[in-house]
């Protein structure tokens, strides 16, 4: 009978199980020496020699099912995989196998292709973008020639600030988008290209700029960037005079003086060594887009026949209302019907919840009402008077010990000339679980069937800023003071979970084409800043 290489003997169960903790650390037990090495597993597939990263733990359970030593389930959990495991085995960029004849667990990615030496190979590889980034990556970083030096390298923000300033110049042919950026204890949104990152892994891969991560004081780490000596030969051979003087006309000052990358306040500025140059950058400055949404909640966690808002018919006020994108952005991907759902935590229990549905009327003749972040410290006085933006609930069911579901609607000022009808779902549980909902109806002069994700990534800014003014609107002064101080003190800017979900995509592909390391993988990572697998979960 032939050897089934996806059909391993009691070697290969050995290495099964030692591949965890390393080939040569664990003693293979005497057990398996006696164990019946024939295995009835059924193999489904194109190829014989292939097989998906799902079915990948089904087959070594399998295995382990049909050992004599591990029939028990007792035993069999000897074997089988932790939930953590098959969720990094199932989801993982690279499959649970390896190419070759010999199963590995867990998943060990395959290194990085061996790329020639010969600098000739790279010519039809470079473009002008990225001999452009590689000097630019050079002037603000130095390889240490020898023990007595040390290595100068360039933080990958200030990498993507510098970016930024080409693109806006005309130098660079990148798009931008806003995303949100944690700079030491800082959480921002800044204009970040997605194509200038794709640039410098490129220059990675091919080992003309080298990456360094070290932690911060701030029990977080920073990524620098440094051309490698690879790299400067690179440039010496192949970088053009043209390319060189449009680097340096944002990267230096009209009479030749470097310029730096400095931060202040959540501000980002450029500033000459003897600081007789200061000019603030506008990479922070997010950008505004027209829009319409209506309110959604799945309906898992809807609990009453109360139909939800739908402002599909105001879909036309966002083509004649203006953005100010300064970018010419090139939509590769678009979606369509999506709803966005963002999730976090905020500190609540049964007494907050309480609190909040007597100050939402629940039980009140007339429910919800206009609500504002302002505190009021005068509440003696004979007027109020509050800044503009206010919320306006409308209350859908709630529980009175237990949750609470309701429609908001937005009123903040906006920019001369934006249109932004928001208006959420919002699902508020009392263990803290807090949901937003909303479909996109249309975004500039795109309807819902044609969402391009340049201008959701704007969209998803916005959502994410207003979402926070909302919840601060409803929660006690003590609740506030609890997220300060988890985020530091910033908590109208702090992290929080986003699904999209979407009926139709175009161009429709199959999910790993998206990951072409190019302009759909760039496109993805506008609103997913980490694409770390796509799967198919059906295909017609």
């Amino acid at each position: 009978m032939p050897t089934d290489p996806l059909r391993p003997g009691a070697s290969e169960v050995s290495s099964l199980v030692t591949s965890k903790y390393g080939r040569t650390s664990v003693r293979k037990p005497a057990s398996f020496a006696q164990a019946d090495t024939s295995f009835d597993i059924k193999i489904e597939g194109e190829h014989e020699n292939e097989v998906s990263t799902i079915e990948a733990s089904k087959i070594v359970n399998d295995i382990a099912g049909q050992l004599p030593m591990y029939a028990s389930k007792s035993s069999y959990g000897a074997l089988n995989l932790s939930a953590s495991e098959q969720w990094s085995h199932c989801f993982a960029r690279q499959g649970a196998f390896s190419k070759g004849d010999e199963a590995q667990l867990p998943a060990i990615v395959n290194g990085t292709e061996s790329i020639p030496e010969d600098e000739e190979y790279f010519d039809d590889k470079l473009t002008q973008d990225h001999m452009r980034v590689l000097y630019l990556v050079s002037l603000y970083s130095k390889p240490a020639e020898h023990d007595e030096e040390k290595d100068v390298w360039v933080r990958s923000h200030a990498m993507m600030v510098l970016i930024f300033e080409g693109i806006v110049t005309g130098v660079l042919n990148y798009d931008y988008s806003s995303c949100a950026e944690v700079i030491g204890q800082t959480r921002l949104w800044m204009n970040i290209s997605q194509e200038g990152r794709d640039d410098l892994d490129d220059l990675r891969e091919m080992k003309l700029i080298n990456t360094i991560k070290l932690s911060t004081v701030n029990h977080g780490f920073v990524v620098a960037y440094q051309v490698s000596f690879k790299g400067q030969k690179m440039l010496k051979r192949k970088l053009t005079q043209s390319s060189q003087d449009a680097v340096n006309s944002f990267s230096f000052t009209a009479d030749g003086t470097p310029l730096h990358v400095g931060m202040q306040d959540g501000a980002f500025f450029f500033y000459t060594k003897d600081s007789d140059y200061k000019i603030q950058s506008k990479v922070t400055d997010t950008e505004d887009v027209s829009y319409v949404s209506s309110p959604y909640l799945p309906d898992c966690i809807r609990r009453g026949p109360r139909g939800m808002t739908s402002n599909a018919h105001r879909a036309y006020e966002s083509a004649a209302g203006k953005s100010d994108i300064k970018d010419e952005y090139n939509e590769v991907i678009s979606l369509g019907e999506v709803r966005i759902l963002i999730g976090e935590w905020v500190p609540f229990g049964d007494n907050a919840i309480v609190f909040l549905l007597e100050k939402l009327g629940c039980q009140d003749r007339v429910q919800g009402g206009y609500f504002s972040e302002y505190i009021d410290v005068e509440p003696d006085e004979e007027k109020l008077e509050t800044d503009a933006g206010l919320t306006n609930v409308r209350i859908l069911e709630f529980d009175l010990l237990n949750y609470v579901n309701f429609e908001a609607d937005i009123h903040f000022a906006e920019d001369e000339g934006i249109v932004q009808v928001e208006n959420f779902g919002t699902h508020i549980r009392s263990d803290g679980f807090v949901i937003y909902g909303l479909k996109i109806e249309a975004v500039m002069d795109h309807g819902a069937d044609n969402v391009s994700l340049d201008l959701m990534s704007r969209l998803l800014m916005d959502i994410q800023n207003d979402s926070s003014r909302i919840i601060d609107s409803l929660v006690s002064e003590y609740q506030r003071s609890i997220l300060d101080t988890i985020f530091y003190g910033d908590r109208e800017t702090r992290d929080k979970f986003n699904i999209i979900m979407a009926e139709m995509i175009n161009p429709k592909i199959k999910a790993d084409l998206y990951l072409d390391r190019g302009e759909n993988e760039s496109e993805l990572k506008q609103v997913r800043t980490n694409v770390i697998s796509l799967v198919s979960l059906g295909w017609s």
